[in-house]
């Protein structure tokens, strides 16, 4: 008898309402608003560690990218946009695989069939990095076929057809006349959820392999998205529910400082009166796709200014907000938020887009010598939205490493410390001196952002990682 070994991924969801409502017509990299329908999945492993939920995402009317690993000593790994959001054992099992097939699993027949779109599926044998999984991501491109890639489709089809061309091998086959649309990258195949479903008709390895592909759904449903078919199957599994409504905490009005929501106009909307004065920067649409609800930055030295926004020497504060970076930026540090000189006495912050396209946090303080920077692996110079929230917090005048954090679309991506200097004396200052605070550039014109930037906000305390999520989900 064949056995099922199930890899639950789980994933969350959640759509609640929003400060910017206006639908767009024909979006192009938007975000989609979020709606009263609260639906909540899990990324998990059946068999594959504990099961815990290892991922969050708000959109699940977006395209989506998964990696799922196996190694020759049983590790499993699991990505999501890119991300590791698991790193464990499969169960020590007998494991032979047959073929794949894709939207629905086979046991005694055919069930849980998914209701949705797949994209750009690759099969290797071997196990992909991190970094190549990350690059890839990154890249926001089709597969391509390289001396690991066993099997290869890019479901470009066009309807009518019965079969999906892999680019090493035999074509696939599809049953009940699943649908060719316009997908992640040309085509993709669209699976109905009642009776539709493919087979890959390829035998893979079992073990030493990655699975990788692209998906869309807007459908609560608990379904399989590609089942590696034979002797303890591996399901990649795919379930929602209906939730109660997530409200906003609370608190985040506690500590807001200023807040920038760019809705026609630069101005401070947290009622303490830090307007800023747009110098060169564009209105233009958000990540909602609403006009004149972000500001875009092109060229030396478009920023907006705030002459009066300093909050000296307070010993926590955060920043956070949503940036687009260009995908063909200039070489440089492109400055998302800056406060003061960051590079001389007395002291400020920096929240930057780097040269090699990755996040960094500064924190300058009393003297030039002393300072924390801390930086990410990924790149975000893709021209997607992304979230961002840097935090800090000094005690004692003694900065603390374990709130000295880079989040990136609501997840913790950096808490390393680089310092010089003996770091004594240490405040948090949002802007110690006389120059103004500058969103889009340094004080001396040069780091410049390219790109588009919304929604800062700058408080004077730490943010928690409830109050990071709602932020990177709204």
């Amino acid at each position: 008898m064949r056995k099922l070994l199930f890899i639950t991924i789980t994933l969350v969801t959640i759509f609640v309402s929003c400060r910017k409502t206006t639908t767009p017509t024909n979006p192009t990299n938007t975000i989609q608003p979020p709606t009263d329908s609260v639906f909540e999945g899990q990324m998990g492993v059946f068999n594959l560690g504990t099961g815990n939920t290892f991922a969050t995402t708000s959109d699940t009317a977006s395209w989506h990218y998964i990696a799922v690993t196996k190694g020759a000593n049983l590790a499993g790994q699991i990505y999501l946009d890119g991300q590791l959001v698991a790193d464990t054992l499969f169960q020590n099992k007998v494991y032979n695989y047959s073929t794949i097939y894709l939207a629905a699993s086979n046991y005694t027949s055919f069930t849980g069939f998914y209701n949705g779109y797949l994209d750009e599926f690759r099969v290797s044998n071997t196990v992909r990095t991190a970094q190549e999984i990350q690059a890839y991501y990154a890249s926001n491109a089709p597969f391509t076929s390289d001396s690991n890639t066993i099997g290869l489709w890019h479901f470009d089809e066009t309807n009518g057809s019965t079969t999906f061309a892999n680019v090493t091998g035999s074509n696939g086959t599809l049953t009940n006349n699943p649908q060719f649309v316009s997908g992640k990258f040309g085509n993709a195949v669209y699976f109905n959820g009642t009776n539709q479903y493919g087979n890959c008709n390829l035998s893979i390895p079992s073990s030493n392999i990655t699975l990788e592909f692209w998906y869309k759904t807007s459908v609560p449903q608990a379904t399989t998205l590609v089942q590696p078919y034979g002797y303890n199957s591996t399901n990649i599994y795919y379930t929602t529910k209906k939730v109660a409504q997530q409200n906003a905490p609370t608190t985040l009005s506690n500590g807001l400082v200023a807040y920038y929501p760019f809705s026609g106009n630069a101005d401070d909307s947290s009622g303490n009166g830090y307007n800023g004065t747009v110098n060169g920067a564009t209105l233009t649409t958000d990540r909602f796709g609403n006009a004149n609800n972000a500001y875009s930055f092109n060229a030396n030295p478009q920023n907006i200014t705030i002459s009066s926004l300093h909050e000296n020497n307070i010993l926590s504060y955060s920043v956070a907000g949503w940036f687009q970076k260009n995908i063909n930026s200039a070489n440089t540090d492109g400055t998302i938020f800056c406060g003061d000189d960051p590079l001389n006495p007395p002291g400020g912050l920096r929240f930057a887009v780097g040269s090699t396209n990755q996040a960094f946090w500064i924190s300058e303080f009393q003297q030039a010598s002393e300072n924390g920077v801390i930086t990410t692996n990924q790149n975000y110079a893709d021209g997607k939205w992304h979230s961002f929230a840097g935090i800090f917090s000094a005690q004692a005048g003694i900065m603390n490493p374990n709130y000295f954090s880079i989040y990136i679309d609501g997840i913790l991506v950096s808490q390393t410390q680089e310092s010089q200097g003996t770091l004594s004396n240490v405040v948090a200052p949002i802007n110690n001196g006389t120059l103004p605070t500058i969103i889009g550039n340094i004080q001396t014109s040069g780091d410049y952002f390219q790109g588009k930037i919304d929604d800062i906000r700058v408080y004077n305390r730490l943010l928690n990682q409830q109050e990071i999520t709602y932020l990177a989900t709204h």
